[in-house]
């Protein structure tokens, strides 16, 4: 199914009343002097639109908490208009509370999924200094989000999806109101506050960054009835950032209350890539908007010193052309962005066509005074970067170490493995014939799982992000099945166990590889062949070797094993052909591209669940 464009509630209504405008239809209208078609047409507008109005309230969420006890507990910000010793009042004393809150859990999930006019706060008082005190003291990352007032068009339909909350089919995808209907269902809502109050932050007192895992009890308690979080959304990342302001509300200067847009990454790599795409981007935007800021400044400067009483018209209309071709281009660079200041700036740049102004008469001085404001826009968007650029690096800081835990976590059990797997071998008492008391048998076996030095406790306390999570698992469960052979003193079998902990090891190496490879892939432009080609060359010689038990294969591994070998030598064959080849920039750009689609043809989770 291709992607999904989320619609809100308020586009269906512009639609809605669109259409009865078509039809001739007004509150004031005598429907009796209308056509037999325009009435039936009416009535089923008039019943859809009533329709989309229940689907927007937020009633039923507030009867799901109780509604005596959430209008005890809570204020919607729209209902505060004073408050008796404040001197604040409206739309400053309600910007005033909410930013009394602090950035936490509460709030930035109301941030993400509800809308401003449905934003609420714990009950609070206000003194004459304006000072806001919430009742109770609450504790914002830890407090339920039951009472907050979810608006379905807030939550994305691919998040939808990606979540579980719904699921959409082939019908649903030219049906915007069906895809909200599902998105408004009661299930689907408690749903995504489960799951939300189950996210745990990436890193200390910040919220940006969030790992799906599994409800604590007090969660589970709280959301009884309720499923999720799916075992597959388990280890994902849920990665939120500001909103851009959107085109139309640039233009009104609507850029507060602050709303977040959230994305999902079902691995750790996924949302660790976003961050160097990031980087990349804001280079490219700087690199785009210094030209441009730099062109409009030269063009001011000239007209400024050239533009007189006393210059001759041909040299005019050579200026007037000269601005008219560079405000094109800049409009055209300008026009698909939904910043606010790059928007401005666009529309800036369209007051100052042929150097005219609004009466359509030639007005330079106007025309300079637009320019330095375009210049001004331009500025302040470099300003806004500024900071942005700075949170992501941190993200990119925090998921690195993440992935750098869990990748070392992993190696770490497998260099044990294969630095100790010798410690189970035939001339072990334990795989004697001798006859053994199960005190014996249970004080060996342990003995043996001890000098391994691989601790499937490490893995379950320090695994907890996707893609790695799988790969735990399943070691895991071949860890028991060691346990089991060396208590039944079956020799084959441990060992057999231990290439098993080992192989699936080693996939997740592979898997680890390939993520790298696409990373390097991003900055493709400055990355030499050879430098991938050695970094698969390397992988390729540590899968290949048979480093545990030569001799000893396990039959139900070995083709997923020999296919993974091949793939992995068919790449490093392919990367040596043009690493010996003086490709251009154009070239390598385009060959890095088939590698990456050739790569994540490459399902390795899915081979690992193949096996036994």
């Amino acid at each position: 199914m291709s992607p999904l464009k989320t619609i809100s509630f308020e586009e269906l209504r512009t639609r809605n009343e669109s259409a009865l405008n078509r039809v001739q239809y007004t509150p004031e209208v005598d429907v009796s002097t209308l056509t037999a078609y325009q009435r039936g047409r009416i009535q089923r507008l008039l019943s859809d639109r009533a329709s989309l109005e229940d689907l927007a309230s937020t009633q039923s969420q507030r009867e799901a908490y109780g509604t005596e006890q959430w209008h005890e507990s809570f204020v919607r910000l729209r209902d505060t208009t004073h408050y008796p010793d404040s001197t604040l009042e409206g739309d400053r004393l309600r910007e005033h509370i909410w930013n009394a809150m602090p950035n936490s859990r509460f709030k930035r999930f109301q941030e993400a999924f509800c809308h401003p006019h449905q934003f609420i706060v714990p009950a609070c008082n206000i003194d004459a200094k304006n000072t806001v005190t919430f009742v109770g003291n609450p504790e914002w990352n830890s407090m339920s989000l039951e009472p907050c007032l979810v608006s379905a068009d807030r939550i994305p339909d691919e998040l939808a999806a990606d979540l579980h909350l719904v699921e959409f089919d082939e019908s649903d995808t030219g049906n915007p109101y069906k895809r909200l209907q599902k998105k408004a269902q009661p299930e689907a809502i408690a749903t995504l506050k489960k799951i939300w109050e189950s996210a745990v932050p990436l890193q200390k007192r910040n919220h940006r960054l969030l790992s799906v895992q599994l409800p604590t009890d007090s969660v589970e308690a709280r959301y009884a009835g309720t499923a999720g979080p799916d075992e597959a959304v388990v280890g994902s990342i849920l990665y939120t950032r500001e909103e851009e302001n959107g085109r139309q509300n640039a233009r009104n200067g609507n850029g507060k209350p602050r709303q977040l847009t959230v994305q999902h990454f079902d691995s750790v790599y996924g949302a660790h890539r976003k961050t160097l795409h990031e980087t990349q981007s804001y280079g490219k935007e700087i690199e785009k908007l210094t030209a441009l800021q730099g062109e409009v400044k030269a063009l001011n400067g000239r007209l400024n010193r050239d533009w007189k009483q006393a210059t001759p018209e041909a040299e005019k209309e050579a200026m007037r052309s000269e601005a008219n071709t560079l405000i094109l281009a800049c409009r055209e660079l300008l026009s698909a962005c939904e910043n606010k200041f790059k928007v401005q700036a666009h529309d800036l740049l369209g007051e100052i066509v042929d150097l005219k102004d609004k009466s359509d008469k030639t007005n330079v001085g106007a025309s300079l005074a637009k320019m330095v404001a375009i210049i001004n826009r331009l500025q302040s968007r470099f300003e806004e970067m500024y900071p942005k650029g700075g949170f992501n690096q941190q993200d990119h800081m925090v998921l690195e170490t993440h992935i750098q835990q869990h990748e070392q976590t992993m190696r770490r059990f497998r260099d044990a493995l294969q630095t100790n797997a010798g410690v189970v071998n035939d001339r072990l008492e334990l795989f004697g014939s001798r006859d053994l008391s199960s005190k014996q048998t249970e004080g060996q076996s342990g003995g043996v799982l001890g000098r391994l030095r691989a601790n499937p406790d490490d893995l379950r306390a320090n695994i907890r992000l996707q893609p790695f999570l799988p790969y735990a698992d399943k070691i895991r469960g071949k860890y028991e099945g060691l346990n089991s052979a060396l208590r039944s003193r079956d020799l084959s079998a441990s060992q057999d166990a231990i290439v098993q902990m080992h192989v699936i090891g080693k996939f997740q190496a592979v898997r680890t590889c390939f993520e790298r490879v696409k990373e390097y892939i991003i900055d493709g432009e400055n990355i030499p062949v050879s430098r991938i080609r050695d970094f698969v060359h390397r992988m390729n010689e540590v899968f290949s070797t048979l480093q545990i038990f030569p001799d000893h294969t396990v039959a139900s591994y070995q083709d997923a094993f020999v296919h993974i070998r091949d793939e992995l030598q068919r790449i490093e064959h392919g990367l040596a052909h043009y690493a010996g080849k003086d490709t251009d920039v154009g070239e390598r750009t385009e060959m890095y591209g088939s590698l990456k689609k050739y790569i994540e043809q490459h399902n390795i989770e899915e081979i690992l669940s193949t096996l036994p």
